[in-house]
C-alpha cells in the first residue's frame, strides 16, 4: 500500500494506492489488475491497483520521479509471497 491512507492524511475523496508485483510470466498486467479489481468488488472503497512486473520494478525502483521511488520510501507491506525452497 501507498499513498494517503498510509501517510495518515486521508480525506473524504481518498482512494486505496496498492502496487501489485507479479512475476515476469504475467503477459499483461493490465488484464491482472482488472482481474483484481473483479475479485475486489466486494469491498466498499475505492482503490487504485498498479500492477508491475518485478524485473520492471527492480530496475525502476530507485528512478527519482517515478512512483516507484516513493512507494519504496512511503509504501507498508501487506504481503509478500514466499519463495519456493
Amino acid at each position: 500500500m501507498f499513498g494517503s491512507y498510509v501517510r495518515g492524511q486521508t480525506h473524504r475523496d481518498s482512494h486505496l494506492d496498492i502496487l501489485v508485483v507479479v512475476d515476469d510470466s504475467v503477459a499483461d498486467t493490465r488484464a491482472e489488475s482488472v482481474r483484481l479489481r473483479r475479485a475486489l468488488r466486494g469491498i466498499d472503497m475505492a482503490m487504485d491497483i498498479l500492477v508491475v512486473r518485478a524485473s520492471h520494478f527492480e530496475a525502476l525502483r530507485d528512478r527519482i520521479g517515478l512512483i516507484y521511488r516513493e512507494i519504496v520510501r512511503e509504501g507498508q507491506l501487506v504481503f509478500e509471497k514466499r519463495k519456493a525452497a
